[in-house]
């Protein structure tokens, strides 16, 4: 059991590694009955990954770029924390006409989120949709 789990002492728990790096470090594949969710925070401009789902932004005036919604998955969804002092931007890989909120398709895919936000997009139908702020 010692060779699984280690550095308890100094806040990092290993499974399969002896000197783990991060709060939790798995050296294998990780199986799950329930929801896993990833959360990554980014201080540079940042293409969205389908491994992502939480993007906490550390620095203003950055751009997280969303995949096409016409081939993810229905109902994928990212999640956005702006705890910055100033606006983010979010825009789409592709064409116009991609991001929809109160019932109106934008013209341009793409949209400035201010401080102290929380957001999210959901794909549908080939666009995404704002589902909370």
């Amino acid at each position: 059991i010692q060779s699984q789990y280690t550095n308890f002492d100094v806040g990092n728990v290993g499974i399969g590694t002896t000197s783990p790096t991060e709060k939790l470090e798995v050296n294998g594949n990780i199986k799950s009955n329930g929801l896993v969710t990833a959360i990554s925070t980014k201080s540079a401009n940042y293409t969205v990954t389908a491994n992502d789902n939480t993007l906490i932004a550390e620095t203003a005036g950055i751009t997280f770029t969303l995949p096409d919604a016409s081939t993810a998955r229905v109902g994928r969804e990212y999640n956005f924390v702006n705890y910055t002092n100033g606006s983010i931007t979010v825009t789409t890989t592709s064409g116009t006409g991609q991001f929809v909120w109160d019932n109106a398709t934008l013209t341009t895919p793409s949209s400035s989120f201010f401080s102290n936000l929380t957001f999210g997009f959901k794909a549908y139908n080939g666009k995404w949709y704002l589902v909370h702020k």
